[in-house]
């Protein structure tokens, strides 16, 4: 289990990050062509002038323009954050698995403590997520799912749908199975280099076999234009000591906006 602590999560300061390079912009040959021009020519014995046949022109082939795949499968896996640049719960963590899957991750306690079901439900048309474990740390876990939505305006809708589960989270939870307290939530807005990102940090237990420990459930969102990214980072410790700027899912989301950025 990591060492994180009970919440001290006053400060509400605003973090800002700054954006990534830029993208490369492409440019597609123009075909060039070769034209061949009719020559005539006089006979001394023939006045009637001929007209010869044309020469047969060397072909100009183009070079086959590159296409740049802006599926929405393409963009939802490429927003998925690679392990080593998740942040942890300490400078030394470790994410060593990351297990990456196509499609519709089920709803269930164990992946959110918040959402009532899956992005696809509320709108999405391709999800991708990835489960980041570390080893020996059997109760701590993160996971990003991203979502790709039909047009902007049904990503919008669908954040509003996340807004709402976030502010009856604590109560969803109390009632979940195996739950017998519920703590402290903190909501946070942080801005990212896509727009601002909303979590909400719970905690509750018991925690099975350690009487002295608390869950500590961090899950928020971030949108950029038609695509969402849902981040849970789930631990269980003693404490939970960190200042706003480094709770492990705020840090988490700017880190996810910036892949968002990079999908496109």
């Amino acid at each position: 289990m990591s060492s994180a602590v009970l919440l001290s999560a006053c400060d509400n300061t605003q973090d800002a990050s700054s954006p990534n390079a830029g993208e490369t912009t492409q440019v597609t040959t123009p075909a060039e062509t070769s034209a061949s021009s009719d020559s005539t020519t006089t006979s001394p014995s023939d006045p009637t002038p001929t007209t010869s046949e044309p020469s047969a022109s060397t072909a100009s082939s183009s070079p086959t323009p590159t296409t740049h795949d802006n599926s929405p499968t393409r963009r939802a896996k490429q927003a998925q954050v690679p392990a080593a640049a998740l942040p942890g719960f300490n400078t030394e963590w470790i994410w060593d698995n990351a297990r990456g899957r196509a499609g519709v991750r089920p709803v269930s306690p164990g992946s959110s403590r918040c959402l009532r079901a899956s992005l696809t439900a509320i709108g999405g048309v391709v999800e991708y997520s990835t489960a980041y474990t570390a080893q020996g740390d059997a109760e701590d876990e993160a996971i990003v799912t991203t979502a790709v939505f039909p047009d902007e305006h049904t990503a919008t809708m669908a954040e509003s749908v996340l807004a709402t589960w976030q502010r009856t989270c604590r109560g969803y939870l109390a009632q979940q199975p195996g739950v017998g307290r519920v703590g402290q939530t903190v909501d946070r807005v942080v801005q990212t280099v896509v727009g601002p990102a909303h979590s909400r940090l719970l905690s509750f237990g018991p925690v099975k076999g350690d009487r002295d420990a608390t869950y500590f459930n961090g899950e928020g969102y971030v949108r950029d234009g038609d695509v969402i990214s849902y981040l849970v980072v789930h631990n269980a410790g003693q404490d939970y000591n960190y200042t706003v700027a480094q709770e492990p899912v705020v840090r988490g989301l700017k880190v996810a906006a910036r892949y968002l950025k990079k999908s496109r």
